[in-house]
């Protein structure tokens, strides 16, 4: 059966993306190095939707009616999903004195982020999947709604402070896709006749003037802050503090945002002409009373913070503890902690075992490999065991990480 109402996902359509990864930096003081890094991760996530749904919202194809039924038996009052990309090329000089200052280099990076976040009820999904025959004279129940798609491009540049690694750079910023807005209370009720849609709706949403591909430019800062620290014994760890994306765009061209704050009968139509692209409608829009509410000009990045015990590498011992907490400040993402082990069996590779709660899913298990030797480096991580092999997993997230030092 494919998917034919769209009204919940449509909030799903920028679920191709990538992530920044979770599997932790291992972090060594080698000096006097150019070194160019790439580091790619790809990531969706939820909490009640498998990827027998999130493989066919990303790569197509038909959804079977157990697969629909799996899904809907899951589905709690509020449901979150998401999606993150990240991809960055960065080259760092540490044999070069920034400023004549010998214990100052320097860094360029470019990078591209994506990331989209969605909640919604479990009444949403029965109705975008199974359409209107469990809502016949009934009220499907839309409140807490919430939508978000926000991509953008960088090119920076940094101050590294030799000795730790710690790094500032400031990077100018191109906005490419913006979207943004929410039901708090909202409701559907279709008639016993099938004749009659009833929406009940408190909302709003926002999205730029410009149809061009660059909407807005901006200014952000990506922090890094490594802090060395006895911990326990003899264990020499290092503590690692970062900022990513903190700034703003601003939008020449501006962002409209729109209003509904009513209830409407929408006679005529019925569930399957309503959703199966009516929502797009400007008419319909007028019809049910959406108002263009103001102009903005200023839009803010979404940025993370994440605390956390890097790896080090010039620690002697085979296992080294790891944790860490990640915090976006973005609808439907939860603190993210996480706790493991990092394994080194011989000089240069690195293993790890880790679990996580939180983000945009619940519990999920993480392995990664690390190998790096004097001029070359790589690593690949998967965020999500389960659903990197189990078509009911919750999602899934790959990274990868090469490094050339010379």
């Amino acid at each position: 059966m494919k998917i034919k109402y769209t009204l919940c996902f449509c909030l799903l359509l920028s679920f191709h993306g990538f992530g920044q990864r979770l599997f932790p930096t291992v972090i060594d003081t080698t000096k006097n190095t150019r070194e160019i890094n790439i580091d790619f991760s790809a990531e969706i996530a939820s909490t009640a939707l498998d990827n027998q749904i999130l493989n066919r919202i990303l790569f197509g194809g038909e959804i079977s009616d157990k697969a629909i039924s799996d899904n809907s038996n899951r589905q709690k009052l509020l449901n979150r999903g998401g999606s993150i990309v990240s991809g960055t090329i960065q080259y760092t000089d540490l044999k070069t004195n920034l400023f004549k200052h010998e214990k100052l280099g320097f860094g360029v990076q470019y990078g591209y982020d994506q990331i989209a976040s969605i909640s919604y009820s479990d009444h949403l999904f029965n109705l975008a999947a199974k359409g209107n025959k469990d809502f016949v004279g009934s009220t499907a129940d839309i409140s807490s709604t919430t939508i978000r798609n926000f991509a953008f491009q960088k090119i920076g540049f940094g101050i590294i402070l030799k000795p730790t690694k710690s790094s500032l750079f400031l990077n100018v910023v191109g906005m490419s896709n913006y979207f943004k807005g929410g039901i708090g209370n909202g409701s559907i009720r279709q008639s016993e006749s099938l004749d009659t849609v009833t929406i009940t709706a408190n909302g709003n949403f926002a999205q730029p003037n410009s149809q061009t591909y660059l909407k807005g430019m901006g200014l952000s800062l990506d922090f890094n802050y490594n802090i060395p620290i006895n911990f326990f014994k003899n264990d020499h760890a290092i503590l690692q503090a970062q900022v990513r994306n903190l700034g703003v765009v601003y939008v020449d061209k501006g962002v409209k945002h729109y209003r509904v704050d009513s209830t409407y009968n929408y006679t005529g139509f019925s569930f399957e002409q309503l959703f199966n692209g009516g929502l797009t409608n400007g008419n319909l829009l007028d019809t049910l009373g959406i108002k263009r509410e103001k102009n903005s000009k200023w839009v803010a990045l979404p940025f993370y913070v994440q605390l956390s015990k890097a790896v080090n590498e010039e620690y002697e011992g085979k296992f080294q503890s790891l944790f860490g907490l990640r915090v976006y400040p973005v609808a439907s993402y939860r603190p993210l902690v996480y706790v493991g082990a990092d394994y080194k069996p011989i000089a240069n590779l690195h293993l790890g075992l880790m679990a996580s709660y939180g983000g945009f899913s619940t519990f999920r298990g993480t392995f990664y490999l690390q190998y790096k030797t004097p001029h070359f480096g790589f690593g690949v991580g998967v965020d999500n065991i389960v659903g990197s092999v189990y078509k009911k997993g919750l999602g899934q997230t790959y990274n990868i990480q090469l490094i050339c030092r010379f």
